[in-house]
């Protein structure tokens, strides 16, 4: 439910000052997809892989959530515990660059319990 609604607030939003809109939308289709398998989440990462800091702070946003989810469905603690750490590094240097963005505040609230 949390996710259906952050998808259609984002979806309200406009896109243009924080990367390809179409780039943007399909990453966002791929990530609410991605908590279902370990499939959908690999894709994910790969689709991220190229993001780096000179990007869009909402696609590093994304990136973040990837690795997110990457340490939510992974065995083995350590790598879970560096992945979490990454994840959450990548989504608050989003945040702190645009603190009023609310896509990257559903975002942040969509990990959040």
């Amino acid at each position: 439910m949390r996710a259906a609604l952050t998808l259609a607030i984002c979806s309200m939003i406009s896109s243009t000052t924080f990367g390809n809109v179409d780039d943007i939308i399909a990453l966002k289709k791929l990530y609410y997809s991605s908590s279902e398998s370990k499939s959908k989440t690999e894709k994910l990462v790969e689709c991220n892989k190229d993001i780096t800091l000179s990007s869009s702070k909402l696609l590093q946003g994304y990136k973040g959530m990837s690795l997110l989810l990457t340490a939510k469905q992974s065995w083995n603690p350590v790598k879970k515990l560096s992945d979490c750490k990454k994840g959450i590094s990548w989504l608050e240097s989003s945040i702190a660059k645009y603190p009023n963005n609310i896509k990257l505040r559903f975002l942040r609230c969509s990990v959040q319990k």
